[in-house]
């Protein structure tokens, strides 16, 4: 594997079709770009990644950096992707020397998580190994969390016109809840968006069960499994529930099961 210390430290773009192509990555009213030539049926957006944040990196950097990102996501085996994982950290941690370079590398991260639901759980094990990176005091989990917390108390104004961008936010908010950990210390400003997204399923349920009857029998069995699980806290396994009973009660829980649950979580 190539060092980053090979790659070019001048970090700027050196070609006017290179500036060109990430100046037409230009976002719309909800602040999200679509990818050039993605236009048209099956297109995909993604959240607005500014040039500047490329520029701060370099262009030969980042785009190795992708590339492995990429390699991750397709890797079939876990200890491949935690190879790749500590390839990654070792280039960063070889070229990245100033503040601006670690916020504008976790920033980049932090959208190529929200590209696809499919990647979030990919992307948040590579930040969950990336997240002691430091240079001039700042550490890469910092602006990560910093950009995750602003989406997450603006998501009123975006979510409901963008539910792509939502559904990959609330998968990759919990994958970053579950791997991202401060020694085996979970993350508290990741606890109130997650019992939000618990929420959400809670006031989804009928319609999500109406579209994907199979998917939400493969939920509600994952979750019988944490439930009896050695490693579930007793909370978790109080939520679990409610949320189990909740869908055996037709999605309607009675009078006396909401005074069970709100006197239990009171």
């Amino acid at each position: 594997m190539a060092s980053a210390r090979q790659l070019s430290k001048s970090g700027g773009l050196k070609s006017a079709a290179s500036r060109q192509k990430l100046k037409q990555q230009q976002p719309n009213d909800r602040g999200v770009a679509t990818v050039p030539g993605s236009s048209g049926e099956g297109s995909s957006n993604y959240p607005y990644m500014k040039e500047e944040h490329v520029l701060t990196l370099g262009e030969h950097f980042y785009n190795r950096t992708m590339v492995l990102v990429q390699q991750a996501a397709r890797s079939s085996k876990e200890s491949s992707l935690w190879d790749i994982a500590d390839g990654i950290y070792k280039d960063v941690e070889g070229y990245i020397s100033k503040e601006a370079q670690v916020r504008a590398f976790a920033l980049l991260m932090y959208n190529k998580g929200l590209e696809d639901a499919q990647n979030a759980e990919t992307v948040a094990k590579l930040c969950s190994r990336l997240a002691s990176l430091e240079a001039e005091g700042l550490k890469f989990r910092s602006p990560l969390l910093k950009q995750l917390q602003e989406d997450f108390i603006s998501r009123a104004t975006w979510k409901d016109n963008d539910p792509n961008r939502w559904l990959a936010f609330t998968c990759y908010l919990c994958c970053l809840f579950r791997h991202l950990k401060i020694g085996d210390n979970y993350i508290n400003a990741l606890v109130e968006p997650v019992f939000t997204c618990l929420d959400s399923l809670k006031e989804l349920g009928p319609t999500l069960e109406e579209l994907k009857p199979a998917q939400m029998d493969i939920l509600l069995n994952m979750m019988k499994e944490k439930l009896l699980g050695p490693k579930s806290s007793h909370f978790s396994r109080l939520l679990l529930l409610e949320i189990i009973e909740l869908r055996a009660s037709g999605w309607h829980l009675t009078d006396t099961q909401q005074q069970y649950y709100s006197e239990i979580f009171c």
